[in-house]
């Protein structure tokens, strides 16, 4: 929101900006004037050893004279354009803050969607719930805890990783990946948990969790298992997240 501070600073010092331009244009011909005068003072020192040139200086002077003619142009160009910024500025100010009442309605709706989001999400994820129940251990479990029970059980599991050719919403198969599916047979909607069973840092869980599942506080420590996520096959041989799933940290 740093532009917002900056135009409202503009809106409320529009009267130092146009001192400042008009404090600046008049510098600049003093500077211009007092080089001017130096100029003029040696050669009026010349002329003194040599009267001829008197009509050189006299040239000079004309110049000159046209010159600062044209510095004081450019200044009352300046006076205008800064005069324009300052006649606009209300009307730039009543957009802003028509912009920030539309953006803080949107956010005061923001609540209603991620509920009915979540009506849906929560209905997908009831269309087949015997998956939360069968072929896996009591829950919250600890990842290392949930993949021994698979592995005892011979329940078959698919590494995958998220692919960012994708857009990094799609998981596709990979044994390099930081979870696996869960296959249940010939289910639509299978289920995703990790296969990294600790969290080196705060950060691990938001570069590499954050997208399939929900942690109240991460921070190093062992992953544990309150819910896995739900996925569903595509078209593509990959898998899309359809329902977040929840972690913690023991």
């Amino acid at each position: 929101m740093s532009w917002q501070y900056g135009l409202q600073w503009v809106i409320h010092n529009s009267w130092l900006l146009t001192n400042l331009v008009t404090a600046a244009g008049f510098i600049l011909v003093l500077v211009y004037l007092r080089k001017w005068l130096a100029s003029v003072r040696s050669d009026f020192e010349r002329l003194i050893e040599s009267p001829s040139k008197i009509e050189e200086v006299k040239n000079e002077i004309i110049n000159v004279t046209k010159e600062i003619s044209s510095l004081t142009e450019v200044v009352n160009t300046l006076l205008g354009l800064v005069t324009g910024i300052r006649d606009e500025i209300p009307a730039a100010k009543e957009l802003v803050t028509t912009g920030l009442r539309e953006v803080k309605e949107a956010v005061g709706k923001t609540p209603k969607l991620d509920a009915e989001n979540d009506a849906v999400q929560d209905h997908l994820y009831k269309v087949e719930p015997e998956i939360e129940q069968q072929n896996q251990p009591p829950l919250p479990c600890l990842v290392t805890d949930y993949l021994a029970y698979l592995g005892a059980n011979e329940i078959s599991t698919i590494p995958v990783m998220m692919d960012p050719g994708r857009g990094g919403k799609t998981l596709v198969r990979s044994d390099e990946g930081n979870y696996v599916v869960v296959s249940d047979g010939g289910s639509e909607n299978q289920r995703l948990v990790p296969k990294l069973e600790w969290f080196s840092s705060t950060s691990t869980f938001s570069m590499y969790f954050s997208d399939q599942f929900e942690c109240d506080e991460p921070q190093a420590g062992a992953i544990l298992i309150n819910q896995p996520a739900l996925v569903r096959s595509n078209s593509d041989g990959g898998w899309e997240v359809i329902k977040k799933g929840s972690l913690a940290v023991k």
